[in-house]
């Protein structure tokens, strides 16, 4: 068990809980270099993105195209009047614990985009979704700088769980977040062949909000395991009908072997002959419902006259 530390950086036993095997992985930029956050002012975080926003989409086939990549938006002055939002789209691998990235590539990217060692916990906490946020103040060597971190992780239990980790900085509304376990081929989405990454930086770049709120990337995170929750669902549904089918049908044979018996039974088969031959699923549950009341419902003895009233002379 790994000890609650404030410290953000990666200790020794989290690196053992990572693999690292290095492929192809994307960044992308958006920035907005003119704006300034107004201190005080709620409002700053949420205005209408204008025109003047710069979006820059970059492939990442090695270390090298990382580190100058890493090396275009970093170094950065948290009291600058620039915001930006600084992306790294890790590409899907068979576990989420198994980076695309070199061990001394990730460290660069730590580094560089300030990321919290939290996110190695939440990674590696597989079984169950979790959604952590951590005020954290990061001390450098000139100035205490005041970010927000969030760490995102999705259940594991079937196919295309992803993590987020982001850092917020209020001071220039800048984020710096990677997104681990994209899928970088191409999959049917709504009709159209589409990525992971391109999904993600085109509801970016067409947001009508403000982008730079700090809630934005992991309300699109949530998206993604909402599409992921439906595509599940569809799979089980045509199983889930034929098993209720079944269990319908189950009952109208015990129906029919004890229909002489019970008066009341031959009562619901007659109400529910004309609802099983529409094919109906709420029909089959409130016949199902019918079937369990009946079952239970029990013949109740009339009361027995009063004892005590004297009897009539």
């Amino acid at each position: 068990m790994s000890w609650i530390t404030r410290s953000s950086e990666l200790q020794e036993h989290d690196w053992d809980l990572l693999e690292f095997s290095l492929q192809s992985n994307e960044a992308f930029k958006i920035s907005r270099p003119s704006e300034t956050p107004h201190s005080g002012d709620t409002c700053s975080l949420g205005p209408i993105n204008g025109p003047n926003l710069q979006t820059k989409r970059q492939f990442l086939a090695c270390d090298d195209d990382l580190r100058q990549w890493l090396d275009s938006v970093c170094p950065w002055n948290h009291d600058t009047k620039a915001s930006s939002i600084n992306l790294v789209m890790a590409s899907k691998t068979d576990s989420l614990d198994e980076l695309p990235f070199s061990q001394k590539g990730f460290e660069n990217i730590i580094n560089k985009l300030k990321v919290h060692g939290s996110i190695v916990r939440a990674i590696n906490r597989n079984t169950s979704c979790a959604l952590i946020h951590i005020p954290f103040t990061w001390s450098p060597t000139t100035a205490a700088i005041s970010s927000i971190v969030y760490n995102c992780r999705t259940a594991a239990s079937w196919e295309g769980d992803m993590a987020l980790s982001v850092t917020f900085f209020p001071g220039s509304l800048t984020t710096n977040a990677v997104w681990y376990g994209c899928d970088l081929s191409k999959r049917k989405f709504h009709g159209d062949l589409i990525t992971d990454s391109e999904l993600i930086c085109g509801q970016l770049e067409n947001f009508d909000g403000g982008v730079f709120h700090p809630m934005v990337l992991p309300v699109v995170f949530a998206g993604f395991e909402r599409e992921r929750h439906i595509g599940a669902v569809r799979k089980c549904l045509t199983q889930f009908v034929q098993r209720i089918h079944d269990l319908a049908h189950q009952d109208l044979r015990a129906m029919n072997e004890e229909e002489g018996s019970m008066s009341s039974k031959s009562g619901i088969l007659e109400d529910s002959a004309p609802l099983m031959k529409g094919g109906c699923l709420a029909s089959y549950f409130r016949l199902v419902s019918r079937l369990i009341y009946s079952k239970a419902a029990k013949p109740v003895s009339q009361p027995k006259a009063d004892s005590h009233q004297p009897k009539e002379e």
